[in-house]
């Protein structure tokens, strides 16, 4: 992804650019969904079949670049009497529903790929060693500069274990399909791209989930 760093002077611009629109690489995985709207926890899997053609999914995206209400996910930064919902999500307790507005500024369709049950499978498998090797990567770069790193173990653990869970779901469920759909957006502040693999998936008849995502720039169209 991007990270945005300012030096000396340069740091009076950082709220300028953290303001501004932000352009996003995205997997959705239509036909899947979760609690955190990505891969962080186990995945339930859809009853219903959806349609999918190239010209349906221009429409949507067409459609969604004119404006719309965009719900956030229940794992958001948003205050509620002093905790962020995330928080209080992983407390057990209730939060409240927010909701923005928003739109697509530009979009474009970078792939389509239906998998089914087995290559759903691989994908879940890859993402878990991809994220285990780079959360050993961040441990051990920590404990090399001083810092506590125990709590990318914990991270590591954390996301294999839902990984692993989701991964039992697909494989226990009978053999269905799902939609890859590989995206670029450029969205202007606030949007989340977890409720927007949501946003599309509702126009198929379908849920969705954020499979991968990359910051390619923010500020610069």
């Amino acid at each position: 992804g991007a990270m945005l760093l300012g030096i000396g002077k340069g740091t009076k611009l950082l709220t300028k650019y953290l303001e501004s629109e932000k352009r996003y690489r995205a997997s959705i995985l239509i036909g899947a969904s979760s609690e955190s709207g990505d891969l962080e926890l186990p995945i339930t899997l859809s009853e219903n079949t959806f349609t999918h053609t190239p010209e349906k999914l221009t429409s949507i995206f067409e459609e969604l670049s004119k404006g719309f209400t965009q719900e956030l996910p229940a794992l958001n930064a948003a205050k509620q009497n002093g905790k962020s919902a995330y928080s209080l999500v992983r407390e057990g307790k209730p939060t409240e529903k927010r909701f923005i507005e928003t739109r697509l500024l530009e979009w474009k369709i970078l792939n389509e790929e239906l998998l089914r049950s087995a290559e759903l499978q691989q994908l879940l498998e890859l993402k878990a060693t991809n994220i285990s090797n780079a959360l050993e990567k961040f441990s051990l770069i920590g404990e090399q500069i001083g810092y506590h790193s125990r709590k990318y173990l914990f991270m590591k653990e954390k996301w294999l274990g839902s990984l692993a869970s989701s991964i039992e779901t697909v494989v226990s469920a009978k053999d269905r399909s799902y939609l890859l759909l590989d995206c670029e957006v450029l969205v202007p502040k606030g949007t989340y791209i977890r409720s927007l693999a949501q946003d599309i998936a509702s126009r198929m008849g379908s849920i969705g989930i954020l499979a991968g995502l990359e910051r390619m720039n923010a500020g610069n169209r």
